[in-house]
């Protein structure tokens, strides 16, 4: 791997700034820094210029709260952005990541998953314990429960499939059934959703943004090594 100088004031790994050698895990810090301007459009984590080198010595992210609208990069950039250098991911894993993904491979990974929930009880139960995070919750008598994801997603779409509404694996066999038969949608939902994979991908995305993060979450922690999921993880992260 071609290692650059990160040297710019405000752009600068804390290790770097009281001495430090130059790392290719200073690249890390300071690729989090970019892709944090860029995601924001110009803004900086550690806030304004004259402070920016003071904050990164005291491990204050200034401004994380604008990307938290994001659930990718509010889980990537902070990795990239940790203070000691042995937390940020190694640059196989940050090329891995959903953050850098088209509509295409969003779209697939949850189609994929879906295809091996059946098939693995560990990777059905540990998305259902994300069903709080990704589907939303209500009370009931004083009870948290969650969220029927029929709440957010046009009837004509799920019409006679038969889906437990408050199973997230029941939105992701939904959203496999549209990835694979985009081609072939009834009029009635192409009215709804653009039959392509960014329509899909917008349509799903805007209703529940924490989809894809969450699943990546859980097949990152239980089933990446599996040839099911090779495209997706590569082996030296």
């Amino acid at each position: 791997m071609f290692t650059i100088d990160s040297g710019t004031s405000g752009w600068t790994a804390p290790e770097k700034l009281t001495g430090g050698h130059q790392k290719r895990e200073m690249d890390m810090f300071s690729l989090g820094c970019v892709l944090f301007y860029c995601v924001t459009r110009g803004r900086h984590p550690f806030g304004d210029h004259d402070e920016r080198d003071r904050n990164i010595k005291d491990k204050y992210i200034k401004n994380l709260n604008l990307i938290q609208h994001i659930p990718e990069a509010f889980d990537l950039i902070p990795s990239l952005l940790e203070n000691k250098l042995e937390k940020r991911p190694k640059a196989a894993k940050v090329l891995d990541h959903p953050l850098f993904w088209d509509s295409e491979k969003r779209l697939s990974f949850l189609s994929d998953t879906s295809v091996q929930v059946g098939k693995n009880s560990v990777l059905s139960k540990a998305l259902e314990d994300t069903a709080h995070t990704v589907l939303g919750t209500k009370r009931i008598l004083g009870i948290k429960m969650v969220r029927g994801w029929n709440n957010k997603v046009d009837n004509k779409i799920y019409v006679k499939g038969g889906y437990d509404f408050s199973r997230v694996t029941g939105l992701l066999r939904l959203i496999q059934i549209m990835f694979t038969n985009r081609e072939q949608l009834p009029q009635a939902i192409q009215t709804l959703i653009r039959p392509s994979y960014e329509g899909i991908d917008d349509y799903f995305t805007s209703r529940f943004p924490m989809l894809l993060i969450e699943v990546y979450k859980v097949v990152d922690k239980y089933c990446k090594e599996e040839k099911h999921f090779s495209k997706y993880f590569t082996v030296a992260n």
